[in-house]
């Protein structure tokens, strides 16, 4: 395991990019001034403010290999900070599909109190493979309870007709999470943003053939823990 122990009394601003896949990292940060701090690289082991969490932590995830329950559950205790997240995960292995071997019943007893400091959530993946991958989504939103949610395809795959499908394809996956409970029980509403007026709009099966995007983002209300 990598371990990075950083300290600046009047550090205000941090950014890390690791480049190391193959080993867990442990973050340490003693910065009592710190206002912002922003992460690229795998899934992090631990993270650690000493003296005050900074307001803001941005969190971008790189996925490379198959994923696995002990992700998720490493992350929600990133999550613990009384502060604002923003999460990005990207997934840009040729493989169509990124290998899940995830027990999400087991992941939701593990973690009765989902994290409700994540601001957004923005996925970044192939368009052929993004809801093919339903499980990884369905284990993000059972460890937090994002306000905002993201998806955008990676350009390399915006060939002619791709972004038809992949807008078909989450919209009519969201639509399915929103209407079928025991995907996201906790969920109470679902937002579509309108990709030319820029309104929040109700999400219905409407919705499901109205654009050939590469890029869509909700809104989402939860019960209150």
């Amino acid at each position: 395991m990598e371990t990075l122990d950083i300290r600046g009394v009047f550090l205000t601003r941090l950014c890390i990019r690791v480049w190391v896949i193959d080993e867990l990292v442990s973050i340490q940060v003693y910065a009592p001034k710190l206002q912002y701090f922003h992460y690229t690289g795998p899934v992090l082991d631990s993270l650690f403010f000493p003296a005050i969490a900074p307001e803001q932590i941005h969190l971008r995830l790189e996925l490379e290999k198959p994923i696995d329950s002990s992700f998720f559950l490493k992350l929600r205790e990133v999550l613990n900070f009384q502060t604002n997240f923003k999460i990005k995960v990207t997934y840009r292995s040729p493989e169509k599909v990124l290998p899940v071997d995830i027990d999400v019943n087991d992941v939701r007893r593990r973690v009765p109190i989902p994290a409700t400091t994540v601001q957004q959530i923005y996925f970044l993946f192939p368009g052929e493979s993004f809801w093919e991958s339903a499980p990884l989504f369905d284990t993000f939103f059972s460890i937090c309870h994002p306000k905002y949610v993201k998806a955008r395809q990676l350009r390399k795959c915006t060939m002619p007709g791709n972004t038809k499908y992949f807008w078909k394809k989450i919209v009519t996956g969201m639509i399915e999470r929103k209407t079928i409970k025991k995907y996201w029980p906790d969920l109470e509403d679902i937002e579509i943003k309108h990709p030319v007026a820029g309104k929040w709009k109700t999400l219905t099966s409407s919705w499901i053939c109205f654009a050939e995007q590469d890029r869509v983002k909700f809104r989402l209300t939860w019960c209150s823990p």
